[in-house]
């Protein structure tokens, strides 16, 4: 029974923690770069069906972001459907890590704000 309650109460905790904003979209709780003010941005690399491996490489795209300084990069896709047809876009994006200080520059350079 002491055991059933310490779940119960551990489970409140946690549930309350996300209640009150401690958590993101997902309910998992927030990393400690989210805590430490950090922002994905992205843009799509240009990458369309049936052309596997044409999209814009991290590296190069990066040269976009100026003196911005990158904290991590990744291949990410939007996840958002589309038709299934060559030369659609595949909705792969190039996202970059940065502080949200730099949200505007990177803004101003044509990136926008990790959202979905």
């Amino acid at each position: 029974m002491f055991v059933l309650k310490k779940f119960y109460f551990i489970f409140i905790l946690l549930f309350i923690g996300c209640v009150s904003g401690h958590c993101n979209k997902d309910g998992k709780p927030q990393t400690m770069d989210e805590k430490s003010q950090k922002v994905l941005v992205y843009k799509y690399d240009g990458s369309k069906q049936c052309e596997e491996g044409k999209g814009v490489d991290l590296d190069v795209m990066a040269k976009e972001l100026g003196s911005i300084k990158i904290y991590g990069s990744e291949k990410k896709n939007d996840g958002q459907i589309r038709v299934q047809v060559c030369g659609a876009l595949t909705g792969m994006t190039n996202a970059y890590k940065i502080s949200m200080a730099d949200l505007e520059k990177a803004e101003v350079l044509g990136f926008k704000k990790w959202d979905f």
